[in-house]
């Protein structure tokens, strides 16, 4: 998911969402604690991942947690259910 936010804030954004799209590409250190396989075992966010989180706008995350939902459909394939496994 992480992959998906990081793609979709390097896109040329509009002046709106220029905000949006600085910090949520902060995210990136959070990368360990989200992305399956890449942090090795589950393990709390370290002091760097919670200030970027502390820096995203809820509104900015909301909107794009509600893209990412939605990009299934949009590229023909059936919605992800998400109760706990990996559909992709």
């Amino acid at each position: 998911m992480l992959v998906i936010i990081t793609t979709l804030t390097a896109l040329p954004p509009p002046a709106a969402a220029q905000s949006c799209s600085s910090s949520l590409s902060q995210l990136s250190v959070c990368t360990p604690f989200v992305v399956p396989g890449v942090g090795g075992t589950a393990q709390p966010p370290n002091a760097d991942c919670c200030a970027a989180l502390k820096g995203v706008v809820a509104g900015c995350a909301c909107s794009t947690l509600n893209i990412i939902s939605r990009l299934p459909t949009s590229c023909g394939l059936p919605p992800v259910s998400c109760n706990g496994e990996s559909r992709f």
